[in-house]
């Protein structure tokens, strides 16, 4: 293929090398909050591999598997690898998105569709945040534990509050940049 020839599938202005990204995300790569939680998510998923190995391995090689293992992963390695990776999704321009509905209408429309999902958005964070924290303030009033280990559950409740509160500051800018927007144009395509 002619170097001046574009393949029809591979749009003209998403840069097409695998070193740039292609959707840029709402506060830069370079935002230390991103940063941090990256190095969270990764960080959150190796303690996880590796319980889970040492788990299994231990229960193969001297039959007596860690006890806490399920209560670990379960109350405290998979709920901050769940909402941390919602809030790195959101933020990189990752998640689903609905493009037809994005192509069918005009660029006016597409303003007010990208302030209506924005405000969808923070309306449903905002209300499950609340009710997250609620609940994260009552678990860790009563001093919520694993019956099973003993193992205290209430910390990583806060983990949902924290992460939609995020997602809801990230969707408000977004909406933000996309109504400001000159002629319609969607900010994040």
């Amino acid at each position: 293929m002619a170097s001046d020839q574009v393949m029809p599938d591979v749009p003209t202005d998403v840069p097409t090398d695998s070193t740039s990204p292609a959707r840029p995300a709402p506060f830069g790569r370079t935002n230390i909050v991103h940063r941090a939680l990256l190095v969270l998510g990764c960080v959150m998923t190796v303690i996880l591999v590796a319980q889970i190995f040492v788990h299994a391995m231990a229960r193969w090689l001297f039959n007596h598997p860690f006890i806490a293992t399920t209560d670990l992963v379960r109350s405290w390695w998979m709920p901050i690898l769940c909402f941390v990776g919602f809030v790195v999704a959101e933020q990189t321009r990752e998640h689903i998105s609905v493009d037809l509905a994005k192509q069918l209408v005009t660029q006016g429309g597409r303003r007010l569709l990208g302030g209506v999902r924005g405000l969808a958005t923070v309306v449903f964070v905002g209300v499950a945040g609340y009710f997250g924290l609620v609940e994260a303030l009552e678990l860790r009033e009563r001093g919520e534990y694993a019956s099973t280990s003993n193992v205290s559950t209430w910390p990583p409740t806060f983990v949902v509050p924290i992460a939609l509160a995020l997602l809801g500051a990230i969707a408000m800018a977004s909406a933000w940049r996309v109504v400001r927007s000159r002629g319609g144009v969607d900010a994040e395509d």
